[in-house]
């Protein structure tokens, strides 16, 4: 069982090989996105791939400034894939948004997200990312 780590009403762990999880919970404040872009640079430090598992089911909002530093650390992480699940529309579009303009702004970013309505079918698509990754 990873080691779950509370960031304000948030919360995150490390899964071996290479899984960073992320339970949104709330509103996530400008203090709570910084402090969760140093535990995840942290958990990404010396890996050469990691994939995200981000549950938004409590969500709420987040700040542009908090978005921006999410995005800023994503382009300094190896994250090959963020697999999004239950999410309402809103924040798909914001993620959505997140995602793209990394893309867009810098070519070497190389990751894709998908949406999915469970966390069984989102820990399946990162198995098939890791295996396509293998071969």
């Amino acid at each position: 069982m990873p080691e779950i780590q509370p960031v304000g009403s948030h919360a995150t762990w490390f899964e071996e090989p290479d899984l960073i999880g992320l339970r949104l919970k709330g509103d996530v404040s400008l203090e709570e996105s910084e402090a969760l872009a140093m535990v995840h640079a942290e958990m990404a430090r010396g890996r050469d791939v990691i994939y995200m598992l981000v549950d938004m089911t409590g969500f709420g909002s987040g700040t542009p400034a908090g978005r921006k530093v999410t995005s800023e650390t994503l382009t300094r992480m190896p994250v090959r894939g963020v697999a999004v699940c239950r999410a309402r529309l809103s924040s798909k579009v914001m993620a959505k948004l997140v995602f793209t303009g990394m893309k867009l702004f810098r070519k070497d970013v190389r990751f894709d997200t998908e949406f999915f309505d469970h966390e069984r079918a989102a820990r399946e698509w990162i198995d098939g990312r890791r295996a396509a990754a293998r071969t």
